[in-house]
This record gives C-alpha cells, sequence and structure tokens, in this order.
C-alpha cells in the first residue's frame, strides 16, 4: 500500500511540472515592475513547447550607455519562466564632420598626420572618391597601402589597408636555354641545355636540338625549349617542333632517296642522298652515347676510326617531322 501510494505521488509530480507552450512574454529595460507589469510581447509560438523566442526591445528612449534587459515568458498555464538578463550597450550618436584631411603610406605607419598627404577632403562620405598613390618607395615584391581620413572635429577614421604587389620590370640578358623531349624534369634540371656565348635581351638564335636514341618509334615526340635570363628568371615553356621517329631499315632508305653505305663498315660510311641536298645525321654509340650530330654535304663521309665496334643507331632528317632511325654496324 506504501509503495503504490508513493509511485502515484512521484507520477502526478512529474505530469505536473511537464512543459507547456508559452503564449506570451514580457520584457523591461533597467527596472523590473513585476510579474505582468512590463513591456508585453507577443512570441507567437503555437503548436509544440518552445525554449527560444525572438522579439524586438524599442531603444529609441533610452540614453547612450550600458543597460540591462529583462525577459520572461509565461506559458498556457499562467507559469512565468525564469527571468533572464543581457547587457545593452547605446553608442551616442555624433554629429558628422566634414572630412578635411586624408593620408596614405606605404608598409610602415609613420603616425598620425605624418603620412602622404592623399588630397580627398569636403564631404561627410568618402565611399566613392578614389586616390592617387606614390608607389617610388614601394620595394620590388608585396607591399601594403594604408589610408585614413580625419574630420574637422579632429577624429580619425579606421585605417584601411590594401596589399599591392611591385613586380620587377627590369631587363635582364638571355644567356641560357634548355629544352627536352615530352616530360619536363623542371627548371634547370634539363642535361641539354646551351649557355649562350652572346647574352641578349632579346636573343634570338639557333639550338641544336639533340634527339636521344631512347625515343620510342611511330608515336609523336614533343620539344620544349625555355630561356633564362642573368636575373635568374625564365621564360615561359614553348613547345617549338613536334616530331615523328620511324624505325627505318637500311633496305629502305632508297624510297626516301636516301643511301647509307658500306653497312656493315670499318670505318668510314656515307650518306648520300639522289637529289644532292645535304641531311641531318646523329650519330649515337652502342652506349647511348653521341658520337655525331651535324649537318652532312651530299656524300660527306663519317669517320668512324678509333670508335668500338658495336651497332650504332643513327637518326636522319629529309622531312622537317620525321626523323628515320637506322642501325649501322661498325666491324
Amino acid at each position: 500500500m506504501t509503495r503504490a501510494l508513493l509511485f502515484a505521488m512521484v507520477l502526478f509530480a512529474l505530469q505536473a511540472t511537464r512543459a507547456q507552450n508559452m503564449n506570451t512574454g514580457e520584457y523591461w529595460v533597467d527596472i523590473d515592475n513585476g510579474f505582468g507589469s512590463c513591456i508585453p510581447f507577443n512570441p507567437d509560438l503555437t503548436g509544440t513547447p518552445q525554449e527560444t523566442a525572438l522579439f524586438n526591445v524599442n531603444t529609441a528612449t533610452l540614453a547612450p550607455g550600458s543597460h540591462t534587459v529583462g525577459y520572461r515568458t509565461k506559458d498556457s498555464n499562467g507559469r512565468w519562466s525564469l527571468t533572464n538578463l543581457r547587457a545593452v550597450f547605446i553608442a551616442p550618436v555624433l554629429a558628422q564632420s566634414d572630412i578635411i584631411h586624408t593620408e596614405y603610406f606605404l608598409n610602415t605607419d609613420p603616425g598620425w598626420n605624418a603620412g602622404f598627404n592623399a588630397s580627398v577632403q569636403g564631404a561627410v562620405d568618402l565611399a566613392a572618391e578614389s586616390i592617387t598613390a606614390n608607389l617610388s618607395t614601394a620595394v620590388v615584391g608585396h607591399n601594403t597601402l594604408y589610408y585614413r581620413s580625419k574630420d574637422a572635429a579632429g577624429r580619425w577614421s579606421l585605417t584601411n589597408h590594401v596589399p599591392l604587389y611591385v613586380a620587377d620590370s627590369s631587363n635582364g640578358v638571355i644567356n641560357e636555354v634548355e629544352y627536352f623531349w615530352d616530360i619536363d624534369p623542371g627548371f634547370g634540371l634539363s642535361q641539354m641545355d646551351t649557355v649562350l656565348a652572346n647574352p641578349a635581351a632579346n636573343w634570338q638564335g639557333t639550338v641544336m636540338a639533340l634527339v636521344p636514341d631512347t625515343l620510342s618509334t611511330g608515336v609523336q615526340h614533343y620539344l620544349y625549349m625555355r630561356s633564362r635570363d642573368s636575373r635568374g628568371r625564365w621564360s615561359l615553356t614553348n613547345i617549338v617542333d613536334t616530331i615523328q621517329v620511324i624505325a627505318t631499315q637500311i633496305d629502305e632508305l632508297g624510297s626516301l632517296d636516301i643511301s647509307v653505305f658500306p653497312n656493315p663498315c670499318v670505318d668510314l660510311v656515307t650518306i648520300r642522298t639522289t637529289d644532292g641536298s645535304p641531311l641531318r645525321a646523329t650519330l649515337y654509340d652502342p652506349q647511348g652515347k653521341l658520337v655525331l650530330d651535324r649537318f652532312l654535304k651530299n656524300g660527306e663521309p663519317i669517320d668512324l676510326t678509333g670508335q668500338a665496334t658495336g651497332v650504332y643507331t643513327v637518326f636522319l632528317w629529309k622531312e622537317k617531322d620525321v626523323i628515320h632511325k637506322v642501325k649501322l654496324i661498325k666491324q
């Protein structure tokens, strides 16, 4: 009997404290006039029980300075919530004066009234105005431009800032050119480069690009080139040529009006064209080392005296964008 009565009392207490819908609220500023006697607001919280409500506080009549706002709500059973408190600060409304001075400076603040005169004044709002800054003292690289204004009452605005980057406009001379095939090894990392004997700011010349014997046949290859000046600055990387390497047998050269003989050879090998035109030839030894790279007059022999025996690779240019790859045997 005692246990059953205790359970009923606990259940009743839980039901009695269950949250109900808020249907009204009130607030006060600085002075609490008591429950139900303050400034009412309607939280408009129909439906399920709510924990928060938005309402407006009229501050039009409040004096500048710090104030305390208290607020509370009442549910459908007439029960009031706790009174919550919030601090409010009303800023004084200052009379606006015309701006009489605007100044700017670069990187380091020289102090109030010690910057460069921006010659912008005479208005309350300078949002639509612009200034022309003298950047002669700016350093090459990153800079910060600061600006601020002062009104007739002697009050300064916030100091605003704008990031600036000044590029190096001076010119060096081009003293190195590098190139690579197909895959970029990185700036300055190509082993195939040329140091110019006569550097110039606007260099226009010819670089003899070697064709490595590792280029695969039957596909298109791309030749890239870029230059570096005396100040270490690189140009854009340009595609200067595209070629296709074709594996060609000696007996197939006849259809191209080219002959390579004798093959195999002992010391001398001759490359001839039927139309008498010169050819560019590059020759690699069995270890892949470049032995020769030059234009050959028609019928000019290549002297392999002193070179090791083995299979050599010859690249021959007759067409602009096609290279013929030929195997040459030295006995």
